[in-house]
């Protein structure tokens, strides 16, 4: 038996006793909570945590493990490298000069709304770092962003090529390709025999050797684990994806434990891949589907069927019209599937709620006799009629406070204050008893517990601005329980993860100051020492 000792222990969902300064695991479970003196005299391994503070490792229900380590491995053109599109061409093309002949050239980072232009890239802007190598250089939403010519001429891409169903070739007056291209247009990206996600969602499923996935997979696990996150849930997986988990965890290379949601493109294959001999529920869980309703506020194409306050003509878009979404949906839920579901806007978000309303009429129950868990990722602008909704329909709204913190001023220019400011309300959400959990959707945001705890609790943008009303933040402790309990909750996972209580995962952040009594400041400034899953060290 191991004794964690010496430790301050923070676990506000459980029932911690009073003094405890030690807990006990074996055979990976947390067996007992108590003081050094009631535990440590049947320890085989005692472990002095010299008075830090001993949380449940964190749980981030929604990421992008191995599109956040491919986009280690591109050219960073984000806002701390680059302020314009004079500047990203310049980083291009020095990176482009060291690349060997025919080697895409791939980038990550830009948003368009914090460029001096204050557009995105085009096609003659991205020709003038090469015209004969392909470059893609993506957008911080990972829904879309600018190719040069080569590639729209090799897949044919012309003014007569119509939009594909749930995506967009961005297009000039005279109808003619930009160069930029959203969502299901990004299958254009992924060559003949890649990965094609059609009208269910944004294609980043850009194929490589499997070495070199597996190897950018390892390098993001890492950058969860030192921030402290031992639970993720890997919210769009594709064929790439499961054969990278499959090939890290045949290895012995899985530190950290992954509820994968499989694209709905993929939900003809879901029970073939979810009856995997890989699929342990231990380390690695296919339980999950990934379905899309509208696009990104980040590129404009979360649908408002208004149009855009900054340009009407813009509505955004939807991935399926209602009844085609309600049929999947309820498809996967027969299926004993949780749904995942990204939606912005207040009528994606709609489609959801009404859904899961279908759900509920029909009575459709895991063999466990409950519904499957549904929630909606992002849910950034719901109306506040919603949140009754969700609330009354448990639905759990899955946030990454990240997002109001990097483009909360850009929301508010494109659909207007009124809208824009409530970005994220999550205040709204505890007032309305709506169950929420928060997350980093990196690579969009850094896998940064505390980073994300703070935006949630200040609602301040990269530009200083304190977006919406104060009654929209939320305090330390519900932030925290967030980003535990209700990750865990979210993931379906809740009776073993998320908190510091006997039976549990011995999964643990060691950190060197006090989450729950934290200012935003300080929160950001706290520091995680180790990380422990099953009671094991990995940081």
């Amino acid at each position: 038996m191991k004794v964690f000792t010496n430790a301050k222990i923070i676990s506000p969902s459980a029932n911690i006793p009073t003094g405890a300064d030690a807990v006990a695991v074996k055979d990976g479970l947390i067996s007992a909570i108590g003081t050094r003196a009631d535990l440590a005299a049947g320890a085989t391994e005692v472990i002095d945590l010299k008075g830090a503070f001993l949380l449940p490792g964190f749980v981030d229900p929604h990421a992008h493990p191995l599109m956040y380590g491919q986009m280690m491995d591109w050219v960073d053109v984000g806002p701390s490298k680059a302020k314009n599109i004079s500047e990203i061409i310049a980083i291009l093309k020095k990176a482009e000069a060291a690349l060997p002949a025919g080697v895409p050239l791939r980038a990550f980072g830009y948003e368009h709304r914090n460029l001096e232009e204050g557009r995105h890239p085009t096609k003659e802007d991205v020709d003038q770092i090469s015209t004969t190598r392909d470059i893609y250089v993506m957008n911080a939403s990972g829904h879309g962003g600018a190719v040069n010519t080569l590639v729209l001429e090799k897949s044919g891409i012309t003014s007569a090529t119509p939009d594909p169903k749930g995506g967009a070739f961005e297009r000039d007056g005279a109808g003619n390709p930009t160069g930029v291209i959203w969502d299901a247009a990004c299958d254009i990206l992924t060559g003949k025999d890649g990965v094609k996600v059609t009208n269910h969602g944004p294609n980043f499923h850009l194929p490589d050797d499997q070495s070199v996935l597996t190897k950018q997979f390892m390098q993001a696990q890492h950058e969860f684990i030192r921030h402290g996150v031992t639970s993720v849930g890997d919210a769009q997986v594709s064929q790439r994806e499961f054969d990278t988990y499959k090939d890290a965890k045949k290895n012995g290379g899985l530190k950290v434990r992954y509820s994968m949601y499989l694209i709905s493109s993929q939900v003809g294959h879901a029970k073939k891949l979810s009856a995997d001999a890989a699929i342990d529920n231990t380390m690695l869980t296919a339980n999950g589907i990934k379905m899309y309703a509208d696009g990104t506020l980040g590129g404009w194409t979360a649908y408002f069927p208004e149009g855009y306050k900054a340009d009407k003509n813009r509505k955004g878009q939807l991935y399926h019209d209602a009844q085609e979404f309600e049929s999947i949906f309820l498809d996967c839920a027969h299926q004993g599937y949780h749904i995942a579901t990204h939606a912005q806007s207040p009528t994606a978000i709609g489609m959801v709620i009404s859904s899961a309303r279908a759900m509920r009429k029909e009575n459709i129950k895991s063999v466990k006799g409950d519904f499957p868990i549904v929630r909606i990722e992002h849910c950034g602008l719901p109306q506040e009629k919603q949140s009754h909704e969700l609330s009354d329909l448990e639905i759990i709204a899955v946030n990454q406070p990240i997002h109001h913190h990097n483009w909360g001023d850009g929301v508010v220019t494109a659909v207007g204050n009124e809208i824009g400011e409530r970005f994220n309300p999550l205040g709204e959400f505890v007032k309305n008893n709506v169950a929420f959990a928060l997350s980093s959707d990196a690579p969009v945001g850094k896998p940064n517990p505390f980073e994300a705890m703070a935006a949630a609790m200040d609602r301040l943008t990269v530009h200083g601005t304190e977006l919406g009303a104060d009654d929209l933040k939320i305090d330390a402790t519900t932030a925290f329980m967030a980003h535990t309990m209700g990750g865990a909750k979210a993931l379906g996972k809740a009776d073993l993860i998320g908190s510091i209580e006997v039976g549990k995962y011995a999964d643990f952040a060691v950190v060197d100051a006090n989450p729950l009594t934290a200012d935003s400041g300080a929160m950001r400034q706290i520091g995680v020492l180790a990380t422990y899953l099953g009671g094991q060290q990995s940081f």
